[in-house]
């Protein structure tokens, strides 16, 4: 899938005048925690193109913290010149270091030449924390690499850390994966993987020994074979770890999917499991109701996006039918929001031209961080994409946003995978909620100290949703 930035960049030619961020986005870079570092290299980004220049000549200047933070807001912005200064970072050494491993990661995740010569880019890395950064990377880039390439590159002997990471590319590339091991890392990696279609099932008698120690929710996904039923899904508890349980759905009966559907829609209505199971529902092509009378809830438009990347007309016209309902939502509304997304990504798949007007007055007042998605939303809007490549990576990137569907859950599931693989046994894990009930059970190797800021940034990085594993299911 080609890079969204890119295209969006030929579509909008233009000049673009050179600028610099004020002294606050500046100080933020160097800021107490970890998040308003990351904030501030988000807003850095946000400028957009003409910020180039700043960020040379701040590259491997001033402290760890703000060389992270440019080096973000580089791989964030997008542009060929940016990237390139993310690439002369992520240049081969012979010593572990912090800032190639974040570079690596970065690299591997948003560079447009990330894994088309593998063994180019392993030689970047100096250290095998260096090459799994690099991997992790891959898993969340737009294109999927040549993992035999990859597997070439990485040799014959490949740490633990790397088979795991290396099976899990060879499921995103639809080969199935071939891992065996007692290993937290390597037995996780199978549950994770079992979900995507064409991948083999688990039988349930491996089910609870694989998931020793691992998240609840990762072992109900993967219970596929015997595929549920209506009956068994009524008495399912389909809340908390249980409602991944929503999954099952791909595993009904063709004939009998509409029925599970609507039971499930009536049943599972939090996130993110409600997301996941609108988007698998349109993933499937199933007919998909109003979520709300009133307005429009973040899993309706997940199942629409996943439904426009199979039938894009049959999206348009389902929007169409929702779309008075998104435009009196957002009536009194003053500034567009995480809130307001969901409808106004209807609007966008409608179409209509009589929303045109609103996207203009919008944009037109807009700030940068807003501007940077709604922009997007008015091309699909006003059908002026140049390359239908555009329309769907667009509409890829929304999916996951969202949190829809098999690729949504996969997401979300990524980030907790690959945040305790790379941060297991630091203090990182060991203070975030959502890995240190875990973080025992996995084991890695680490370049540097565990108390080392490096993996606090790593860990804010990874939660956000900038890293985003790209499984287009």
């Amino acid at each position: 899938m080609a890079s969204l930035t890119a295209l969006l960049l030929t579509c909008c030619t233009g000049l673009f005048l050179a600028q610099e961020p004020s002294a606050e986005l500046v100080a933020g870079l160097d800021g107490p925690q970890p998040e308003d570092r990351l904030r501030a290299a988000q807003q850095i980004a946000a400028l957009g193109p003409g910020t180039e220049s700043w960020l040379e000549k701040r590259v491997g200047k001033g402290s760890a913290l703000a060389q992270r933070g440019v080096l973000l807001a580089a791989a964030l912005l997008g542009t060929p010149e940016s990237q390139q200064l993310l690439a002369d970072a992520a240049r081969a050494g012979r010593r572990a270091d912090a800032q190639r491993a974040w570079a690596l990661l970065l690299y591997g995740m948003s560079h447009p030449d990330a894994g088309r010569d593998p063994a180019r880019d392993w030689k970047r890395a100096a250290t095998d924390y260096e090459g799994a950064c690099l991997l992790a990377g891959y898993l969340a880039h737009e294109r999927v690499p040549d993992v035999a390439a990859v597997r070439k590159a990485v040799g014959r002997k490949p740490t633990v850390r790397q088979q795991a990471l290396l099976g899990l590319l060879d499921a995103r590339a639809g080969v199935a994966t071939t891992l065996e091991g007692e290993e937290a890392v390597i037995r996780a990696a199978r549950l994770v993987a079992s979900v995507i279609p064409g991948q083999p099932p688990i039988r349930s008698t491996e089910l609870e020994e694989l998931g020793q120690g691992l998240p609840a929710a990762w072992v109900v996904a993967a219970r596929r074979t015997p595929g549920r039923t209506l009956s068994v899904l009524r008495g399912s508890n389909l809340r908390g770890e249980e409602a991944s349980a929503v999954l099952g759905l791909r595993e009904v009966e063709a004939d009998e999917r509409a029925t599970v559907f609507a039971f499930l829609a009536e049943r599972v209505v939090e996130e993110p499991s409600a997301s996941w199971l609108w988007g698998l529902a349109g993933e499937l092509g199933l007919a998909l109701p109003a979520a709300a009378p009133d307005s429009i809830p973040t899993r309706e438009a997940a199942g629409l996006v996943r439904l426009a990347l199979i039938d894009f007309e049959g999206a348009r016209q389902a929007a169409r039918a929702r779309a008075e309902v998104a435009r009196t939502s957002l009536l009194d509304v003053e500034s567009l929001d995480a809130l307001t997304m969901p409808a106004v990504l209807l609007l966008a798949l409608a179409g209509d031209e009589a929303d045109h007007a609103w996207f203009q007055t919008q944009l037109a007042s807009a700030t940068a961080p807003v501007r940077s998605w709604l922009q997007p939303l008015w091309l699909m809007a006003a059908n002026q994409f140049g390359d239908p490549r555009a329309r769907e990576a667009l509409l890829m990137q929304w999916s996951l946003r969202l949190g829809a569907g098999t690729s949504g859950y996969l997401d979300r599931v990524g980030r907790t995978y690959t945040a305790l693989v790379l941060l297991a046994g630091t203090e990182a894990a060991q203070e975030s909620r959502g890995l240190r009930e875990y973080d025992a059970v996995f084991e890695g190797e680490h370049d540097h100290a565990i108390t080392d800021e490096f993996y606090l940034d790593l860990a804010v990085l990874l939660a956000s949703r900038h890293y985003q594993w790209r499984f287009d299911v």
